[in-house]
């Protein structure tokens, strides 16, 4: 069994005022919060800044644009004013969202194999299938390298096999949204979720 603990802040519930007011948020990061125009992003980078503010110590983006830790292994994800955060003190993690909305199926085609489109009944099903390859692509910390089709999205809430090394998962449901946490390894996966308010 592995624990990985989920913090999760919905921005449309929070005071953005106090959260720009939070210690956590430094100077430097109000210079790079000025650059995002639209609100919504703008209230998702603050939020994500407080989360690793608040829960990692120190920690420095990669060549490939993954955050890391000396101390801790964490990834975070945001849709539509949703946050997530994932801590894991044993294996490297991913973890992607996405907001239940419809897709177009040459999306789902163009992302699926036969196998993993067959399986499709709910747009639930595409997308909990969608945030699983994205979370494994994030644990791996190379981003989109290969074709989407080709990143297995099935089996979910269970291990597979990607390039020589063996992967969990669980996906779940929050609201309006679909989470897909992976890391690397043969473990079970409990997620303890701690919704933040301020």
């Amino acid at each position: 069994m592995m624990l990985v603990d989920l913090y999760i802040i919905d921005t449309h519930k929070i005071s953005i005022e106090k959260l720009l007011n939070s210690s956590y948020i430094k100077q430097e990061d109000l210079s790079f919060l000025s650059k995002f125009k639209n609100e919504e992003t703008y209230h998702e980078k603050l939020a994500s800044l407080y989360l690793k503010n608040k829960y990692i110590k120190d920690y420095y983006i990669d060549e490939n644009g993954k955050p890391i830790s000396e101390d801790i292994y964490f990834n975070i994800s945001h849709s539509h004013g949703v946050v997530a955060l994932g801590l894991n003190k044993e294996s490297p993690i991913g973890i992607d969202i996405e907001q239940n909305k419809e897709i177009k199926d040459r999306l789902k085609r163009f992302t699926c194999n036969d196998e993993e489109y067959d399986y499709i009944n709910t747009n639930k099903d595409f997308l909990s299938i969608w945030t699983n390859k994205e979370s494994l692509l994030k644990c791996m910390g190379t981003g989109i390298n290969k074709r989407l089709n080709e990143v297995p999205g099935l089996p979910l809430n269970s291990q597979r096999m990607y390039l020589d090394d063996i992967y969990s998962s669980q996906t779940l449901f929050y609201q309006d949204d679909i989470i897909s946490i992976t890391i690397k390894g043969k473990k079970d996966l409990i997620i303890k979720i701690k919704e933040i308010s301020i």
